[in-house]
């Protein structure tokens, strides 16, 4: 990076090392100042365009059934899940916990497949390792893409939508996740935690004219709710603690 300011991102530097992008994402790095020096391949996949009228007909469907009532809800999340190759995305199963007494906790740290040990009790350690085989019917083409296109989106919407109309000063990233992002928001004091961005808003007309392409709007049903690249509220709270992804703590009482 060349300009001298904060940029979120989830890499600053490849220290020399050639690494894998999408075009998106990278475009994005390049927006935000990040410099190619030297290039070893580029590959070109070809669109598949029945992507989205799939997609698109599974969301429907799931919608139909939050607003019934039925447990196929969960059935079509999971198939639009898997046609983002879920399998590849699930980093659990790329790492296998043991609980061991003392001994053998010391005999697997010095394994060259141990990833980190943590302390339970006085004789029962929890020990992360990589196995050395792991199932997986999806190509790593088809992960790294679905991947940064995660990253892109979201760093996208801060970048090109949030960092332009609000107090950048008054919000907070906390983190994101494949699917997901918490932020904390310094808003009006005197209003519960469900006023969002309008105590932090610099540019009223951009906010406006853009804030429900991202955000449902307050009039609309839950198909705008469930928007394709929208974003859901889920919760909301006064106070939020955060130690990893998807290991957080919310206040939403106060």
């Amino acid at each position: 990076m060349t300009k001298r300011e904060k940029k979120l991102t989830t890499l600053l530097d490849t220290n020399g090392q050639f690494m894998v992008f999408n075009n998106y994402y990278l475009q994005l790095f390049i927006d935000l100042g990040f410099i190619i020096t030297d290039y070893k391949a580029i590959t070109v996949f070809e669109k598949v365009a029945e992507q989205e009228p799939f997609v698109r007909t599974m969301m429907n469907l799931r919608i139909q059934a939050i607003l019934a009532g039925s447990s196929k809800e969960k059935f079509y999340k999971l198939m639009i899940n898997v046609s983002y190759k879920y399998d590849i995305l699930n980093t659990e199963k790329f790492g296998k916990i043991k609980l061991l007494d003392k001994a053998d906790t010391f005999i697997a740290q010095h394994l060259p497949n141990h990833i980190g040990t943590r302390c339970i009790s006085a004789n029962i350690f929890a020990v992360s390792v990589l196995p050395k085989t792991v199932i997986c019917f999806t190509s790593l083409q088809s992960g790294v893409f679905t991947l940064d296109n995660a990253k892109y989106q979201y760093l996208n919407c801060f970048y090109n939508f949030m960092y332009k109309f609000l107090i950048r000063r008054r919000f907070n990233f906390i983190f994101a996740d494949t699917d997901s992002i918490y932020i904390a928001i310094a808003g009006n004091p005197a209003k519960d935690c469900h006023q969002q961005f309008e105590a932090i808003v610099t540019d009223k007309q951009f906010y406006d004219q853009h804030v429900y392409q991202y955000l449902p709007g307050p009039n609309k049903d839950i198909y705008d709710y469930k928007k394709i690249l929208g974003f859901g509220i889920q919760n909301e709270g006064y106070e939020l603690t955060s130690l990893g992804a998807k290991r957080y703590s919310m206040i939403v009482h106060k």
